[in-house]
């Protein structure tokens, strides 16, 4: 089987390639409209006696270009641990689009809040929209 593959032209390969990427979009595409969507807050702090930590430098995630170019969008739900210094030092994982999850994680990890005298929690949402 192995050398069949070895014998196809290039362009076959090429071919190949790409169905087996359409297929496995359709597939993720699948599962994430299967998925329940935790409901939308931009930002909340976890006391309600705080007030909610106002974010002073914010980097936006980097939207996976197969995934912007199949069209597949969403947001991802997001509980941040911010320090008192403002830096994020843990993000979990709430609800949203799982294959859209990493680019999130990553920009929030370099999100940075306004110092306070103590850690709190936020929560966010992501959004990922593929028409922007």
């Amino acid at each position: 089987m192995l050398n069949a593959w070895f014998h196809l032209p290039s362009r076959s390969r090429t071919a190949f390639r790409e169905r087996r990427s359409s297929l496995l979009l359709v597939a993720a595409a699948a599962v994430v409209l299967s998925l329940p969507v935790a409901p939308l807050a931009q930002q909340a702090a976890s006391d309600s006696s705080k007030a909610p930590r106002k974010i002073v430098h914010r980097v936006e995630p980097q939207y996976p270009w197969d995934l912007k170019r199949a069209r597949i969008g969403g947001t991802v739900q997001l509980d941040l641990a911010v320090s008192p210094k403002g830096s994020v030092d843990n993000v979990e994982v709430t609800g949203g689009n799982p294959i859209l999850v990493q680019s999130a994680v990553e920009a929030v990890k370099r999100w940075k809040y306004a110092p306070a005298d103590y850690s709190s929690k936020v929560h966010v949402s992501v959004e990922f929209n593929p028409e922007h």
